[in-house]
């Protein structure tokens, strides 16, 4: 059962029925459970720009190269999701050492959310210019 005022993962993720969307398990393999929750309202594509790429990282993950990765596999309004494991949980990586590193291809960290009870998620997306 939710707790009170508790949102759904979907929502969190920003995601909707019929978004494009890219998997890439480089870290780890995403749990079968919550791909087969992405998978409501994701439809995985590779062939075009995709709305939203989700990315497993894990200790040995170079996250600047993913990221470069990702926003290169994304439409212009796209989001890059960094999925990481929870603190003392195998291949956990701090997400303190994260925000910042998507500057160089044009990508700004703007939301941090837990995902399931062993993984957390930032989101990036691309600078806007002002």
């Amino acid at each position: 059962m939710d707790r009170v005022g508790e949102r759904d993962v979907l929502d969190k993720l920003g995601l909707w029925p019929g978004m494009v969307g890219v998997l890439l398990e480089e870290g780890w393999v995403l749990d079968s459970d919550v791909r087969l929750q992405l998978e409501e309202r994701v439809r995985w594509d590779a062939s075009t720009p995709a709305d939203v790429v989700f990315i497993t990282i894990g200790p040995a993950s170079d996250p600047d190269s993913l990221l470069e990765l990702g926003a290169s596999e994304t439409a212009d309004q796209g989001a890059v999701w960094l999925l990481t494991r929870k603190r003392g949980l195998p291949d956990y990586v701090p997400q303190d050492t994260l925000p910042g590193l998507g500057a160089d291809v044009g990508l700004v960290d703007n939301k941090i959310c837990s995902v399931s009870p062993t993984i957390s998620a930032m989101r990036f997306v691309r600078r806007v210019n002002r």
